[in-house]
């Protein structure tokens, strides 16, 4: 398994700006060939340990840690 180097930025968006956002990422960005018309639903389910070890992991800050989920699209 290999290592790599994520960086994140995450946003609250007020409601009202949720229209004038998707028409800017609509003019940069192509849409899933694979997508329905209206897109489609990710649904994720992650998994832990009893002592809830990825979740400690994350809230200690542990630069390597793991995320065990299963994803359906």
């Amino acid at each position: 398994m290999h290592a790599f180097n994520r960086f994140e930025l995450k946003y609250l968006v007020p409601v009202e700006q949720t229209a004038e956002i998707r028409a800017e990422l609509a003019e940069r960005m192509d849409a899933d060939e694979h997508s329905p018309v209206g897109g489609y639903g990710v649904w994720s389910l992650y998994y832990d340990t009893p002592q809830l070890r990825f979740y400690w992991e994350k809230i200690e800050g542990l630069k390597f840690r793991r995320k065990l989920r299963i994803r359906h699209y």
